[in-house]
């Protein structure tokens, strides 16, 4: 299974009940939106500005879509 397929197995449910794109680190979809618009471009800069993907980083494809609008 790649990460896509794991985070929606194991994370997205818990992610929609709870608002969050990143469940290790409780960020939020508004979050990584406004890290994108004060400068971050990718999913380093996103991890640097709002700690998303900094735990077991399934959730990197998502930010990826994020990033891509």
């Amino acid at each position: 299974m790649d990460k896509r397929e794991l985070y929606a197995e194991k994370k997205a449910p818990i992610a929609a009940e709870r608002g969050h794109v990143c469940v290790c680190r409780s960020v939020t979809k508004d979050t990584i939106v406004d890290a994108i618009k004060g400068g971050a471009c990718n999913f380093e800069s996103i991890k640097t500005a709002t700690t998303a993907g900094t735990g077991c980083s399934l959730c990197e494809p998502i930010i990826e879509d994020i990033i891509a609008g």
